[in-house]
């Protein structure tokens, strides 16, 4: 391995395959010892500042890329080289070199320039062997895949793909690429390989590109990086990748997911890595330079093979309160009321050289379903969580995926507010029960008490039928007795039968109406009420006119009470229009205030309301009225007749 120090700057390694002097270089490294640079190369002590170097497979000879576009081509052999400046670099800075499968070297330049050397064309000339290839942004690294495809990262244009055979772009990745197939970012710093289909980027975070699909997943913070700063990264034999960022190594396990970080606290001195200078030697050692030295070291002996220690419970919150985790730990389970149902629990393996190598995974058995990984913060937060028994598990896990001997438990319960406790549910269930009961009684008792006013109704419509029947049964025997002898007094008998059978027609429509359901209503009421007017003012040629409160509608006046306000309108309407002589009469039905108005008024003329209604009719509307708790009052003289009614609705 040849390590150029110039300026108190690493600036590059390589492989050295012969050669003593450039050999004991190599040895160096195992002891951290500098030896003199090959005297050929005494001339680059102060002059030059070396970027990259690489030594040709096939010629041994070793090129090494300079500050101003300068190349340095060294014979280790013969210990002689060239110093020169190829005019295609343009003065630019040469920062990366790297070899084909064919034997062709490639250059990226500060410029952007991508530059092929052809072996054959620059056998005898080495200038007649160069190329441009392509031109783009800065470039940081230059990669050749398993398939031979050269892989360009550069600063500001992403990603590109280099066929070395036709010596063509064939694909780019950039950040505003659509989602799915677009860079982290631009800036693409390193270059890895995982197998055949899978390239990794180091793009500030990491993006895994499958080469085949060309599918784009992005590793960042989120997903357990330790920064979105990655700079360099180099594979080692067992498939774990090594980062290099601006604030120490980072060892990822790809297989697994498990990130760990080793910086200053590791005895890192310095711990900001260069862009795309990481590398592995024969040995199987890695190597990761950086402004001040380099670092190398075994990755097999960073294995972490012993099983970790056990998770602890640290800190315990109930509503960002503090408890004392010592007392909580000594209870079997911990209750909490309903209404402090919002906890944070914190954990660590108390092993501070370990703390950073760990990972954690947590459960809650009763709300998660599978482990969950913490976070850098190591502590899990759950908020408002519902009643219930819970059980918290939580286990250690070191970077090769092997866990703590034993999952520490918290066993927690919320307990249940009043309100959804059995017992409330059962007290539920009983008051709905009781008025469940109540409703039905209330229905069964309104059934009988609306049935037994239809049977009251019925039966004094019956009374009222029978007493009809015996008048014209009466009638019509003393009728038969005077056909002879007082044919006068016969036709006056057969009148009266005639009257007594048209009231025993009309009373029994009354029965029949009444007790149809369908008119259970106040509005067909009215509506019996407005036909009864009708009736009267086709029959008395009288002018009557019946004014209605549109409100009076929905009045919700129980059947008995429905029906005797209707008995008390019928009867005084039919006695005002036939024996008052008016021939205007007024009708205004009101709802107001918890009240239902009648009021009958006509122009009629009538001495006292005694004449106006026999004792009978008298006592009859008057036992109606204060059946249902209304107020009637009847006013009557030579001028005007007043019937004014008021029922009380509840």
């Amino acid at each position: 391995m040849m390590c150029l120090k110039i300026n108190n700057t690493i600036c590059g390694l390589v492989p050295i395959t012969v050669s003593s002097i450039l050999t004991r270089m190599a040895r160096c490294l195992t002891r951290t010892i500098w030896f003199a640079r090959p005297p050929d190369l005494d001339s680059l002590k102060d002059k030059y500042s070396v970027w990259c170097i690489l030594q040709h497979s096939a010629s041994n000879k070793i090129w090494m890329g300079l500050q101003g576009g300068r190349m340095i081509l060294y014979d280790p052999v013969l210990q002689k080289h060239r110093n020169w400046s190829p005019a295609i670099f343009q003065g630019r800075t040469i920062r990366v070199a790297i070899e084909d499968h064919d034997g062709n070297i490639w250059f990226g330049t500060q410029g952007g320039a991508v530059i092929k050397w052809d072996p054959k064309q620059g056998a005898d000339d080495p200038d007649k062997g160069f190329s441009l290839v392509t031109k783009t942004g800065l470039v940081h690294k230059l990669f050749v895949d398993k398939e031979g495809m050269i892989w360009v990262a550069t600063l500001g244009n992403g990603l590109l793909k280099i066929d070395p055979k036709r010596n063509e772009v064939i694909q780019r990745f950039r950040q505003k690429d659509k989602p799915g197939a677009a860079l982290w970012s631009d800036g693409v710093t390193d270059i890895a390989q995982r197998n055949d289909s899978i390239l990794l980027i180091a793009a500030g975070a990491l993006d895994m590109i499958n080469i085949r699909t060309g599918k784009v997943v992005h590793i960042s913070s989120e997903d357990g990086l330790p920064g979105n700063n990655i700079n360099c990264m180099v594979r080692d034999g067992n498939g774990i990748f090594w980062l290099g960022s601006h604030n120490g190594i980072c060892r990822f396990n790809i297989d697994i997911g498990t990130f760990t970080t080793y910086d200053r606290r590791d005895g890192i001195a310095y711990d900001a890595f260069n862009v795309g200078d990481a590398h592995t030697l024969d040995d199987g050692r890695l190597v990761f330079t950086n402004n001040q030295n380099f670092l190398v070291f075994d990755p097999h002996k960073m294995v972490q093979s012993k099983v970790p220690p056990d998770a602890n419970i640290t800190d315990f919150r109930i509503g960002n309160e503090p408890v004392s985790v010592d007392s909580l730990l000594s209870l079997k389970k911990i209750i909490l009321p309903y209404d402090k149902n919002s906890v944070i629990i914190e954990f660590s393996a108390l092993n501070f050289l370990k703390e950073q190598k760990l990972h954690y995974h947590y459960q809650l058995e009763g709300l998660e379903t599978e482990m969950q990984e913490a976070d850098e913060k190591a502590q899990a937060i759950y908020s408002y969580l519902p009643a219930g028994d819970y059980t918290f598990n939580v286990m250690a896990e070191n970077a090769d995926g092997i866990t703590s001997r034993n999952i520490t438990s918290l066993h927690i319960t919320i307990k249940s507010p009043f309100w959804k406790t059995w017992w409330f549910y059962a007290l539920l269930l009983l008051a709905v029960a009781v008025i469940l009961y109540w409703l039905e009684r209330e229905r069964i008792k309104k059934f009988r008490d609306l049935q037994q006013v239809r049977t009251q109704i019925a039966g004094n419509l019956h009374k009222e039928l029978d007493t009809t029947l015996n008048n014209i049964s009466m009638l019509s025997e003393m009728a038969k007795i005077k056909a002879d002898k007082d044919i006068t007094r016969s036709k006056e008998y057969i009148d009266q039968i005639n009257e007594k059978s048209r009231k025993m027609i009309i009373v029994m429509d009354d029965m029949f109406w009444s007790i149809d359901p369908a008119n259970d209503s106040m509005e067909m009421t009215l509506l019996r009420m407005n036909e009864f007017v009708s009736a009267m003012r086709n029959r008395h040629s009288s002018n009557i006119e019946l004014v209605v409160d549109e409100n009076v509608q929905t009045i919700n006046l129980d059947m008995k009470s429905r029906y005797e306000f209707y008995v008390i309108f019928r009867r005084a309407l039919r006695s005002i229009a036939r024996d008052s002589m008016a021939n205007q009469i007024l009708i205004n039905i009101d709802f107001d205030k918890s009240a239902l108005f009648l009021k009958i008024q006509s122009n009629g003329a009538y001495g006292s309301p005694e004449t106006l209604f026999d004792n009978e009719k008298m006592n009859d509307i008057s036992r109606r009225a204060e059946s249902m708790n209304a107020v009637l009052d009847i006013q009557a003289d030579n001028k005007h007749v007043s019937v004014i009614l008021v029922v009380p609705v509840v």
